[in-house]
């Protein structure tokens, strides 16, 4: 083959590859939901990010479990499973409350309860979470949507 033939054949391939990207998406919506599908690099030891500090971990456990705020793309906290937060006037102090509709997998609610028991079992293995406890960090539930978390000193 001529290489003018095969620069061709090359390019027509190329197109015909870029027309195919281009369709997938009008292809995937006749095909009903999309799907995001995730490959590890390797297996987790453990579900679990509180234990785990690897990284495979991790990543599992930002797709599989909801936090209370997740970072946008400036790295500022945007409330997740929050839906308001209250700030009292010495910046110490916290209420917080649940965005509605928040469900465990078999579809019973969120509680204020539940957030508490996992932030008290994270402060208690997390070198962060540690930090907190050092400064005072307490926890209460005002009611089923609503707890409160507060510092010894105001924090930002």
């Amino acid at each position: 083959m001529q290489g003018d033939d095969a620069a061709r054949l090359t390019r027509r391939a190329t197109l015909a590859g870029f027309g195919a990207l281009a369709a997938a998406p009008a292809m995937a919506q006749q095909r009903g939901p999309k799907v995001v599908r995730y490959a590890a690099s390797t297996e987790p030891t453990t579900l679990d990010p509180v234990v785990s500090p690897l990284l495979v971990t991790q990543e599992h456990g930002y797709l599989v479990y909801d936090t209370l705020f997740s970072l946008d793309a400036q790295f500022r906290p945007q409330p997740q499973m929050v839906g308001s937060v209250e700030a009292e006037p010495d910046r110490a102090t916290w209420t917080m409350t649940l965005r509605d509709g928040l469900a465990f997998h078999d579809g019973s609610p969120v509680r204020s309860a539940d957030v508490i028991a996992s932030i008290e079992r994270w402060a208690s293995r997390d070198t962060a979470g540690r930090q907190l406890v050092a400064m005072g960090l307490k926890t209460e539930a005002v009611d089923a949507r609503r707890f409160r978390l507060s510092l010894d000193t105001a924090t930002p």
